[in-house]
C-alpha cells in the first residue's frame, strides 16, 4: 500500500489516490475465494470443489477483485488518513481506477475534510451580561410547572367537577340549531379552568357529575 497523490480540490475537499500491491490483492482474493467457494457451482465439479483457477478462467481474473479490494481497502485508507493527519467528516467515496493481478490496484478516494477555521482578533472584546432578577412569582410558577409535570391522575367519582380537575367530555356544538364542522368530540380531555375552550364553556361544567347530560351556552368571539 502506498500513497500516490493527495490533491486539494476545494476548501474542504481532497482526492487521495493510493495503491494496493499485487501481493496484497492476491492474498485478499484467496481469502474471498475460500469464503465463497462453498457456494460456487460449475458443471463437472461438485459444489464447493471448483478450483479457483477454473472460476477465474470462466469468469475472468477480476472475478474476486471487487470483494477483495473492499476487504483490504478500509484499513489501508484509514492508515493513510492517520499517517497524513487528514481529518474527515463524512464517509469517503472510493472508486477503483485500475486493478490487475500483475500490478495490484489503484484507488481514488474523495474526502470531505474538516474546514480550516481562522480565528480573528477576540481579545479585548466584552459582551454585556444580562442578569435577570428572579422573583418569588417566578419561583412559584416553576414550582407549579413541576407540580403539574409530576402530578398523578386519580379518578374521582364521589363529588362534582371542580376547577383544576381534568375531565373527559363528549360534546357536540350547534349554531342556530345547526351542527358545525369541528364542533364534535368524544372522550375529549379538558382541564377545567385552563381556558382551553371558549370563555364560559368550562365554567358551566364545574359542578356537574359523571354521566350528566346538559346544555352549555356560549358566545363565540368575533375573531373565532
Amino acid at each position: 500500500m502506498s500513497l500516490i497523490s493527495d490533491v486539494k480540490t476545494d476548501v474542504n475537499m481532497r482526492e487521495v489516490t493510493f495503491s494496493i500491491t499485487a501481493e496484497e490483492l492476491e492474498s485478499a482474493c484467496e481469502k474471498v475465494y475460500q469464503r465463497q467457494k462453498k457456494d460456487i457451482a460449475v458443471k463437472g465439479f461438485r459444489k464447493g470443489k471448483v478450483p479457483r483457477k477454473m472460476v477465474e478462467k470462466l469468469y475472468g481474473e477480476e472475478v474476486f477483485f471487487e470483494d477483495a479490494i473492499n476487504m483490504v481497502m478500509p484499513a489501508q485508507l484509514e492508515q493513510i488518513l492517520t499517517d497524513n493527519e487528514i481529518n474527515i467528516i463524512d464517509r469517503p467515496s472510493v472508486e477503483i481506477v485500475s486493478a490487475s493481478k500483475a500490478e495490484g490496484a489503484v484507488l481514488k478516494a474523495t474526502l470531505i475534510t474538516k474546514p480550516e477555521i481562522k480565528v480573528g482578533e477576540y481579545k479585548g472584546i466584552h459582551a454585556p451580561m444580562n442578569v435577570k432578577e428572579v422573583t418569588a412569582e417566578d419561583i412559584d410558577q416553576q414550582i407549579e410547572v413541576l407540580r403539574q409535570r409530576q402530578a398523578r391522575i386519580v379518578e374521582v367519582t364521589d363529588r362534582a367537577a371542580e376547577n383544576g380537575d381534568e375531565v373527559k367530555i363528549n360534546f357536540e356544538g350547534f349554531i342556530d340549531g345547526e351542527a358545525f364542522e369541528g364542533g364534535k368530540g368524544e372522550d375529549y380531555p379538558l382541564r377545567l379552568g385552563s381556558g382551553q375552550f371558549i370563555p364560559g364553556f368550562e365554567d358551566q361544567i364545574v359542578g356537574k357529575n359523571i354521566g350528566d347530560k346538559f346544555d352549555v351556552e356560549v358566545t363565540f368571539p368575533e375573531e373565532y
